[in-house]
């Protein structure tokens, strides 16, 4: 691997790879395919969550689905929605979010 590249894998109920060079992903999801059953897709789903990257390369993450889910479930369906701020402080190569 050069110096200039990197690879993040995330692994839980479902899998995520994602580097800055094609060929060093495809090389990573070759071995891991040799040893497991991998379905390699555009990521729209990831832990329950939809995720949408917009035109000017952002990022978008909704977990309403899977909260309807969770609120129909324990009877909350019909309860009042309470808003919670957020602030973003941003250093130079990321941004947290704090509530």
């Amino acid at each position: 691997m050069q110096h200039d590249s990197f690879l993040y894998i995330a692994i839980y109920d479902d899998g995520l790879v994602i580097g800055n060079k094609d060929e060093e992903i495809e090389v990573f999801l070759g071995l891991l395919q040799e040893e497991f059953k991998v379905t390699i897709g555009l990521l729209e789903n990831f832990l329950r969550m939809q995720i949408q990257c917009q035109s000017d390369g952002s990022i978008f993450v909704n977990h309403e689905v899977h909260m309807n889910k969770i609120q129909k479930k324990f009877n909350m369906a019909e309860a009042k929605g309470v808003s919670m701020p957020a602030s973003c402080k941003e250093s130079a190569n990321h941004k947290y979010v704090s509530g």
